[in-house]
């Protein structure tokens, strides 16, 4: 697979320090360094392993591969997500105040630490809100009533104001290179081997199998705070490039044919 040699030759383009010091840079969405008012975006792409090769060789040398990078997985991490609905499904369907917002849990390998997080987006533009806690703590999401000094409480109360429950992990393998534009951070996503299964219980459970999606494609997504930078412009006008709304999670569903939808919805 080309992606492991790519990803270490964009690693050791810049000194050790440097490499360091971006690698910690933020996801654009997530980032307050510039300002809370400043937008951020995600720009899709479902591409070949030919085409991801192509955009990972046009910005060789230019971004660096962020802190969860695994050498023994060339530079990719696994990544696991719990997703929300109704038990209507109504995010899944987009309805009245569902359409804009997603809730889940996220965790990173096999960390003993998970993230609650809301994202909430508008076309292009995306803004997340997110806590971490201990995997121990996720108990607390079953109660009815939550306490107000935890940290995850905003997040719990959004689920009972919600009636928000859980209903599947999606797990990947994403390699994420970062770098530092003049607007704030950039972040550029690579995620393969998506697959998925049902779930009622809070917990971030590792997916060894699960229903397959998107097999022998990828998703690409270039994050970036208020205007495109000309670095990622470049890449995907010179590969024309054309954007592809993707939901991991209503991919999955629609595979899985526990509801009924024929149209593309973004994520």
């Amino acid at each position: 697979m080309i992606i492991p040699t790519t990803a270490r030759h964009i690693q050791h383009a810049t000194t050790p320090l440097e490499t360091n010091a971006l690698a910690q840079l933020e996801s654009p969405s997530l980032s307050v360094s510039v300002g809370p008012d400043i937008p951020a975006f995600e720009l899709k792409f479902l591409l070949s392993e030919e085409q991801s090769a192509a955009v990972l060789q046009s910005l060789r040398g230019q971004l660096v591969v962020d802190a969860h990078a695994d050498p023994s997985l060339g530079n990719a991490y696994h990544t696991t997500s719990l997703y929300c609905d109704t038990p209507q499904f109504d995010v899944f369907h987009r309805r009245g105040g569902f359409k804009r917002r997603k809730h889940r849990l996220r965790r990173y390998a096999q960390e003993p630490w998970v993230f609650l997080e809301r994202k909430s987006k508008w076309g292009d533009r995306v803004k997340k809100r997110r806590t971490q806690v201990p995997d121990s703590e996720l108990a607390m999401l079953v109660n009815p009533m939550s306490c107000t000094t935890w940290a995850g409480h905003w997040f719990h109360r959004h689920l009972h104001l919600r009636q928000l429950q859980p209903v599947c992990h999606i797990a990947y393998e994403r390699v994420a290179l970062v770098g530092l534009g003049s607007d704030g951070p950039l972040r550029l996503t690579f995620d393969r081997n998506v697959r998925g299964v049902f779930t009622n219980h809070w917990s971030v459970d590792e997916v060894k199998d699960g229903l397959h999606l998107l097999q022998g494609q990828v998703i690409c997504e270039f994050k970036y705070r208020a205007t495109m930078p000309a670095l990622f412009k470049n890449v995907i006008q010179s590969l024309q490039l054309t954007p592809s709304p993707v939901s991991k999670y209503r991919t999955f569903l629609r595979a899985s044919g526990r509801t009924e939808d024929g149209g593309v919805v973004d994520a």
